[in-house]
């Protein structure tokens, strides 16, 4: 994260280094042995050393455990912030992220229960996994200055550079005033209204914010104490309402429905499909049919 963002060290990511020098500190005696005295440990399988190599083990454990977990916590904090501030993801979900973690933990049980080869084998792997990605990804290791979200470019790679601010991004200490909040909802409803900005399909947060002139938190702040959703679903919602108007009118069912889509913001039927579904329990094309059966 520090090497993506471009971040200052702090002296507090010092301690991910803490149990390793204990590690090393323990295992001092063994390194002073000479050459034959430490062939003798190993044939012995660790004769005289048994309690540090099962503190040292447990401890290995335990932090991949505990490493794996605490990845999967932040991964799913940075996924939350992505829905705060971008109206898609599908480009931006950190999958490939997630693909990672999944294949460290898997390495950490096979730790546990495999034999040497195994092991060395899965990391093997998992170097080339990381290599894949690492070449796929290259937009977030490039070290290039981190990119404003107002700066929003349409290639993946620098999409990605914006996750990692992400997680560092509050809602102000205190509440907005109820007619604060409610002034900036409706000056946002109207913007919507007038110049339907849902129709761009990589609209973010920090764009709308921009055209009311108001800080992204508090903005942020009030479609989600107002309207109850993320950005992410707020747009969709227009997105989607949009669709309902186009469809309801006869002269625009000549064309497909993947078209009327992309009109209203959607960038790919899979994202239209998908929140199409979720926020109507029913798919576009049984609502098609609906909306015949209707007319008809």
């Amino acid at each position: 994260m520090t090497l993506t963002s471009q971040q200052v060290i702090r002296p507090k990511i010092l301690l991910h280094f803490l149990s390793y020098a204990i590690a090393f500190i323990a295992i001092i005696p063994f390194l002073f042995l000479s050459p034959d005295e430490k062939i003798l440990v190993y044939q012995k399988k660790g004769k005289g050393f048994e309690t540090i190599l099962t503190i040292i083990f447990v401890g290995i454990i335990l932090s991949g455990i505990t490493y794996t977990i605490l990845s999967l916590l932040v991964l799913r904090r940075y996924k939350i912030q992505l829905k705060n501030n971008f109206s898609y993801i599908e480009k931006i979900n950190l999958l490939w992220l997630f693909r990672l973690i999944l294949s460290l933990s898997c390495i950490w049980f096979l730790v546990l229960f495999a034999d040497d080869k195994i092991i060395f084998s899965s990391v093997v792997l998992f170097v080339v996994l990381i290599g894949y990605y690492g070449i796929k990804q290259v937009g977030v290791f490039s070290n290039q200055p981190p990119l404003v979200v107002s700066e929003v470019s349409k290639s993946t790679e620098e999409i990605e550079l914006l996750v990692t601010p992400l997680s560092n991004v509050k809602y102000e200490n205190s509440l907005l005033p109820e007619d604060q909040s409610q002034e900036i909802h409706q000056r946002l409803v109207h913007i919507m209204k007038e110049k339907k900005l849902y129709q761009i399909p990589e609209l973010t947060l920090a764009m709308v914010s921009e055209e009311l002139n108001v800080h992204p938190n508090r903005l942020s702040q009030v479609i989600n104490s107002v309207e109850q959703k993320n950005f992410f679903d707020y747009i969709n919602y227009l997105r989607i309402e949009e669709f309902k108007k186009l469809l309801a009118n006869p002269e625009n069912q000549k064309y497909t429905i993947l078209s009327l889509a992309l009109e209203c913001g959607f960038n790919s039927k899979t994202s239209f499909n998908r929140n199409f579904k979720n926020q109507t329990g029913i798919s576009p094309s049984a609502y098609l049919r609906e909306i015949k059966k209707v007319s008809n």
